[in-house]
């Protein structure tokens, strides 16, 4: 706040009731000085300066220069005459912007504290927001590896009971007909069990793009889904081999009646073996049939699972207080060295610059081009030549007096 002037006095300021009269005055010699100015320039203002006579320039210069010293001088005047009153405004005005300066200085403290209060806001909001986002892509990423291990095991399955169907396949086709009663009271008591090695084989798969779980969890992953699932496989493989064990001890004495006929037949052996070739065919087919049935849930399951997961992080996120109403966020630059100012420059030039006619340009960069004058006026002076930049000599004459 200006100390010098701490109150309104009342008489001081009454003087201003003079400033209409003053005016009034003063427009008038303005207005006197305008038809005066018109009258000296009108007696050169068809005159080509390229060509007239300079003796008979220079007389006619001297009306305007004199016309020049006068118009100064009663610039001068009505500057002085009205100084004082326009001071004590100015003094009055100053009073008045100080307290409000002092109100904007408060107000600014204030919402410094306000804009800080919802910076650290959205540095809360933001970092709640990654820790959720990090624990969703984690918890996406353990169904992944759980998938994974599950559509590997799938595979693994599908390729062992496929092995094995048509292994006991191929061995009851390959019994003669003295020896199938005994393979067929073996098969009978044979208990089928799945082999270990299948679950073995699933801890070794190589699962790939693995980046948020270290190596020991994706061990603990893979154990937990293959102890999930070596039950439902162990018994899904023993029915399956059972119905098989079970049709082909049904089908022993059709199968020796065959063989007899088939003997004796070239036809009936033809065909024999022609029905061979399509019962193995039709275990492939259903096997594979199986493991892609079996795939398809893994994939539904996993879908599932990930939802699940997801859900379940966000609803144990921890509230964190909102923006408050009417908050803007946007971002903006903060320059830290000379190279980022470059940088912006190269920016504007390439999108913003194209878009200003030549006068705009020349406003907005004018302390360029002062910089550039000022290079361009020293003992050495540095000349820029470019397309569309030419050096002029820029005269400037000053006022003389009247009088003088």
């Amino acid at each position: 706040m200006n100390q010098e002037l701490t109150k309104i006095d009342d008489m001081q300021f009454g003087e201003l009731i003079h400033m209409p009269k003053i005016f009034e005055k003063n427009k008038q010699m303005v207005l006197n000085a305008r038809s005066y100015t018109e009258g000296i320039l009108s007696t050169i203002a068809g005159i080509d300066m390229t060509k007239v006579d300079a003796t008979e320039m220079e007389q006619k210069m001297q009306s305007v220069r004199e016309c020049r010293g006068f118009l100064g001088e009663a610039r001068e005047e009505i500057n002085s005459e009205r100084m004082p009153h326009t001071r004590k405004m100015d003094a009055v005005k100053s009073l008045f912007v100080a307290l409000e300066n002092d109100l904007k200085s408060l107000e600014d403290m204030a919402k410094e504290k306000e804009n800080a209060w919802e910076t650290e806001k959205l540095s809360r909001q933001r970092s709640a927001n990654k820790l959720i986002q990090d624990q969703a892509n984690k918890a996406e990423e353990k169904v992944r590896i759980r998938t994974a291990v599950t559509s590997d095991l799938n595979n693994l399955y599908t390729r062992a009971i496929m092995d094995e169907l048509l292994g006991m396949n191929k061995a009851f086709n390959s019994k003669f007909p003295d020896e199938l009663p005994g393979y067929g009271e073996a098969l009978a008591g044979w208990i089928p069990e799945i082999s270990e090695n299948i679950f073995v084989a699933a801890l070794n798969t190589i699962i790939s793009g693995i980046t948020l779980h270290n190596p020991n969890e994706v061990a603990d992953i893979r154990m937990a889904v293959i102890a999930e699932l070596k039950p439902s496989l162990s018994s899904q493989w023993v029915n399956r081999v059972n119905e098989d064990k079970n049709r082909l001890i049904d089908s022993i004495p059709s199968r020796l009646s065959e063989l007899k006929e088939a003997a004796a037949n070239a036809a009936v052996s033809a065909g024999m073996i022609q029905r061979q070739q399509q019962e193995e065919a039709d275990i492939v087919t259903s096997i594979a049939e199986q493991g892609q049935a079996m795939q398809e849930v893994a994939q539904s399951n996993a879908q599932a699972e990930t939802m699940t997961a997801v859900a379940g992080i966000a609803s144990q996120a921890t509230p964190v207080v909102p923006i408050s109403s009417g908050t803007k966020v946007k971002q903006k630059y903060k320059v830290n060295s000379h190279q980022a100012i470059v940088a912006l420059l190269q920016s504007y030039i390439k999108y913003d610059m194209i878009n200003l006619t030549i006068d705009e340009i020349n406003t907005k960069f004018s302390f360029v081009r002062t910089a550039c004058d000022k290079r361009l006026n020293q003992a050495n002076p540095e000349v820029i030549q470019c397309a569309g930049l030419e050096v002029i000599e820029d005269v400037q004459t000053r006022r003389k007096s009247a009088n003088a």
